[in-house]
Order: structure tokens, then sequence, then C-alpha cells
């Protein structure tokens, strides 16, 4: 019993950590205890090395520490590719090693399966391949006015301003994406597997490599739970019995078959469950990309409209402490007089200060209008047009429709 608590307990601390990781930053859970997580996780335990670091061994050590943090955090560096890829060739180097050659042993499969793995594993390749090196949408000063022509500004987190790096107007939905060093036009995100962002141009790859990763995970999950399921069939355990020390028939259980497959087939069962949990994690990332496209709406925009809503209310409060500071001002009387005019600019310095904590959202009379106007339980993507012509633009590009000059 304690041998599958253990199994069941690791498994479960490896899915939250997967969730929280992936949705921690989440509108639905950036409040609550799954996004506290997830800072912890990205933020908080990483402060607090620094902080140890720096006293232990000085701040030359700090200085490392941090540099080597913004190098693997904020520069296109190979490493998590590397990792990816030594996941990846490690786990198909047990499965042909493993598993390969027990798909003819095992009566419920045929010899088809030795078409359809190279044939799942190419399809994988291919679009990891066309995701990392197509363009995702590269914004320049030849080619941004037929960019501008793509998408209208929505007016609610997109309007015509600089770019303040590549010094032109920026599209709508384009973002200056700050480890390629250029403009992206409807980014999405970076994406450190691939060492490339995914933006307007290579969506609809990421997508299938997406579809693909599922597909090659889930299927190995049927080929291994087959195997498996043959070998203890093949066992005779679940026919076999013993007497405990009352005397009683006791039938051979799952802890045991467990045990059994640790045993003897460690290899073949431990990737198995290695691509039924990474089969989850993939089929939950391909929902919440789904739902993206269902709004027609980008990671990037997700947070986006996080943080003007979290605006918007910060502002609404500002305005009604004001007047509520100001009736009871000019109730105390403390309305008049150089002490009141101290006050009202001490609190338009502080509004100010509040205002520009945020970079995505500068002070422009179309914001602070649209701060009083705005329903905050109505903001929503403002390029929705149903799903299926959402996909269709995924897939077709809006920007390859535009002829140059």
């Amino acid at each position: 019993m304690l041998f599958e608590f253990l199994i069941f307990f690791y498994l479960s601390l490896l899915t939250l950590f997967v969730f929280v990781l992936l949705f921690g930053q989440s509108e639905h859970y950036k409040n609550g205890i799954v996004g506290k997580m997830h800072t912890f996780l990205t933020y908080t335990i990483y402060l607090y090395l620094r902080k140890f670091i720096t006293k232990v061994f000085g701040q030359k050590a700090g200085n490392v520490l941090s540099g080597c943090g913004s190098f693997l955090c904020y520069s296109r560096n190979p490493f998590v590719l590397i990792f990816y890829l030594g996941i990846t060739f490690g786990g198909l180097g047990v499965f042909f090693n493993a598993v390969f050659p027990e798909i003819r042993l095992t009566p419920t499969l045929g010899d088809k399966h030795f078409l359809i793995v190279p044939m799942v594993i190419g399809s994988v390749a291919f679009s990891f391949l066309l995701s990392a090196i197509t363009d995702p949408g590269t914004v320049t000063k030849d080619n941004v006015d037929h960019y501008l022509h793509t998408y209208e500004y929505d007016q609610q987190i997109y309007f015509k301003k600089k770019c303040k790096t590549c010094g032109f107007y920026k599209p709508a939905r384009s973002k200056h994406c700050r480890i390629l060093k250029r403009c992206i036009a409807r980014y999405d995100h970076y994406c450190a597997w691939l060492m490339n962002s995914v933006g307007e141009r290579n969506y609809r790859y990421f997508l299938m490599y997406l579809f693909t990763n599922f597909i090659m995970t889930t299927y190995g999950s049927y080929l291994v739970f087959k195997i498996l399921k043959f070998k203890v069939q093949e066992s005779g355990m679940f026919t076999q019995t013993f007497y405990d020390e009352r005397g009683n028939v006791v039938h051979l259980g799952f802890s045991f078959m467990i045990q059994y497959l640790l045993a003897y087939h460690r290899g073949i069962f431990g990737l198995g469950g290695m691509i039924f949990l990474m089969s989850l994690v993939v089929g939950a990332f391909i929902g919440y990309h789904l739902y993206l496209i269902s709004k027609d709406t980008t990671t990037n925009e997700t947070f986006k409209y996080m943080d003007l809503k979290s605006y918007i209310k910060k502002r609404r409060r500002q305005i009604s402490e004001g007047k509520e500071n100001k009736k009871k001002d000019q109730k105390e009387g403390k309305g008049d007089g150089k002490k009141a005019k101290e006050q009202g600019e001490k609190e338009k310095e502080n509004n100010q200060q509040k205002v520009t904590q945020k970079k995505t959202f500068e002070i422009i009379p179309e914001f602070e209008e649209m701060v009083n106007t705005l329903d905050i339980n109505n903001i929503k993507s403002k390029y929705n047009k149903g799903f299926l012509k959402n996909l269709f633009t995924i897939f077709f590009p809006p920007s390859s429709k535009i002829k140059t000059k």
C-alpha cells in the first residue's frame, strides 16, 4: 500500500509542478494559490538563492548568478533546446531498445506499427524544424507598411505608437521580442524549445508541432500499455493465489503487478509513465491554444488584457479614493490654502507614479477616456470572427495576401 501511495504521490507532485508552470500566470489562477506557487517557483526561490549566494560568497558571486540567470532566461541560448533534445533522443533510445523489439512479440500488435512508428516520429521532427527555422513574422522598415494594414488598432491594448528600439510604428498585435531583438507580427510567445518566437508566420507550424507531439506520446503510451498488458497476462500473475497467515486465499494485486513490471520491465514501464504524463501536458497545452484561437487572441495578448483589467481597477480605485479624500478635506475644512495645494500636488505625483509603473500602458487621452467608460467584464478581442475563420487566418496569415509594391 505504501508503494502505491509513493507512486501516486510522485506522479501527482510532478503533474502539479507542470500545471503550475504552464498555467500559474493565467487570469483564472494568477491571484490564487496556483499563482503564488508560480511566483515562488519562478522568482522567490531565485531571489532567496541570490541573497544567500551574495551573503556567503560576496557581491561578485551574486552578480555572476544574476548574469547567468539573465543569459538563460533573457537571451537566445541553446541550453533549453539541448536539454529538450537530450530528453527526446534519450526517450527514443529507450523506445527503440526496449519497446520497438517487443512489438513483434506482442500478439495484439501487428507489423503495421513498424511503418507507423517512423511516420509519427518523422512528423514530429518535420514540424519541429518548420517551427524552428521559419521566420515568425519579422517586421522591418521595408515591410512595416504591409503589416500595418493587416490589423487595425483596437484602441484597447493596441494604439498607434512607435517601437522605441526599431524606430517605426508598431503594427497592431505585434511586439518587440527582447530575445530576438526585433518586432514580430501577431506575437504569441518566445519558445525556448525552438529557439524562436512564435508569431503570425510560424504559429501554424507550432500548432502542428504540438499536435504531432500529442499523437506521438499518446500512440507511444498505447504501444507500451499493450506490451505490458501482454507481459502481465503471459506471467499469469492474476490467476495465481497464495494463502496469508490466517489461511485466507489472496489474489496478487495491483501493487504486486507494479513491482513485477519495475523488476523485469523497468525500461518499458518508466518510458510509458513518462510519455503518458507528457501526453496529458501537451494535450492541456493544445486545449489552451485552441481556446485562444476560439477568442482570436494570443498568449501575449492574454497577459495584456489581464494587465488592462488590473490597471483600470487601480485607476478607478485611485479616482474614487481621491474624490472621497476631497470630500473629507472639504468637510474638515482642509480643502483651502497652502496645505490643500501641497496635498493636491502630492496626490497628483503619487497617481502619476502609480500610472507609469506598467510600461504596457502609457498615459494617453484615449486610454484615460477608456478607463472611465470601458466595462472590464466585457474586455475581449475585437479581432474575433468565429473559431473556423480564426483558424483559417492561422493557417493562411492575412499578411501573406498583402501585395508588395
